[in-house]
């Protein structure tokens, strides 16, 4: 995750110029890719919920894919989508066949929290899973506080997120892609604070399939 400051006044209607302004911007293109991109003429994006601020959104995983004591049921090895997928955990978050997949609704799967979580249970090329969920939640809660903003509303004395997310899809650029090969874990999240007019990165370009 990388984060920046900008010194304009941001509206999410603007969206558009402002993510355009941000992957032209050579320092951030420098930052976040081991090539520059070039021009970029346009950035396909979507907007990611973001209500979640409590992780109590997983405790629907218990006990089907996690047992009382935090540990995840295991099953025998199936290949799905360029993964080993070994344990229920991961038929959850892949496996559309799969009953367990539907614990997490399709507003859920749009939760940016969502987004983080599968990220790191799908890991990458060399990966050592973890038995238990507590590691993946912890790490979880980490980058979901570094990259949002949360605030206090003053009507219903509630935390909300105050953060603008967006996922972003690919950008249409002069020299080189967003991410060199089409991959399920590759990923790019940009989230905005326009209170402190900082704008956070957390991406991830595979170069191989596993």
């Amino acid at each position: 995750m990388i984060k920046f400051g900008y010194d304009q006044y941001f509206k999410p209607f603007q969206i558009e110029s402002f993510l355009s302004d941000l992957f032209n911007d050579e320092r951030v293109q420098s930052l976040i890719t081991k090539n520059r991109l070039g021009n970029v003429s346009k950035v396909l994006y979507s907007e990611l919920e973001h209500n979640v601020t409590s992780l109590s959104f997983f405790d629907v995983l218990k006990p089907d894919i996690v047992r009382s004591n935090g540990s995840i049921v295991k099953c025998l090895d199936e290949y799905y989508d360029s993964f080993v997928v070994s344990d229920q955990l991961r038929k959850c978050l892949l496996m559309e066949e799969e009953d367990v997949f539907k614990l997490f609704s399709e507003s859920d799967r749009h939760e940016f929290i969502f987004h983080v979580f599968k990220s790191l249970c799908l890991g990458g090329t060399c990966c050592q899973f973890e038995d238990d969920l507590q590691p993946y939640l912890d790490m979880t809660r980490k980058i979901y506080k570094d990259m949002i903003t949360v605030v206090k509303d003053s009507k219903t004395e509630k935390i909300k997120v105050a953060s603008h997310v967006y996922q972003i899809v690919e950008l249409e650029s002069s020299i080189a892609s967003l991410f060199p090969i089409s991959h399920p874990q590759n990923f790019c999240y940009v989230s905005i604070d326009p209170a402190k007019r900082h704008v956070n990165i957390l991406y991830h370009a595979s170069d191989s399939y596993y």
